[in-house]
């Protein structure tokens, strides 16, 4: 009986615990609201990851001299990277640094501009 009282009593300061969080940060009273929520936030984090771990393997290119990146777009369905290059053999090399976990969609060399496209 008195592990029952025990037992009543920890599951009763975890309810007043949550209440208390619920109330300091203007959080939604159900459940349902709070699961739609962190769904909508764990998305976003996921994304943003995702993008954040791209641009640290972009600035992690090991560019030779006089090569730099000339920009970084980024979109709904991934990314442009354009890269001046020194010449047109480079591409291959360039392409070859990217982590595998970050998907090639198209690249070209148009006047030593390198643009690579990924995927998000």
């Amino acid at each position: 009986m008195s592990e029952y009282v025990v037992y009543k009593k920890a599951t009763s300061d975890l309810e007043n615990k949550r209440a208390e969080i619920i109330k300091t940060n203007n959080l939604p009273r159900t459940s349902i609201q709070l699961k739609s929520i962190k769904k909508s936030l764990t998305k976003k984090f996921k994304t943003q990851k995702k993008l954040r771990d791209m641009l640290l393997a972009i600035s992690k290119l090991r560019l030779k001299s006089g090569e730099y990146i000339q920009s970084i777009e980024e979109s709904t369905k991934g990314a442009t990277v354009k890269i001046v290059v020194a010449s047109k053999d480079r591409e291959e090399e360039i392409k070859k640094m990217f982590p595998k976990a970050i998907m090639i969609r198209e690249s070209r060399v148009d006047d030593n501009l390198l643009t690579i496209k990924v995927a998000s």
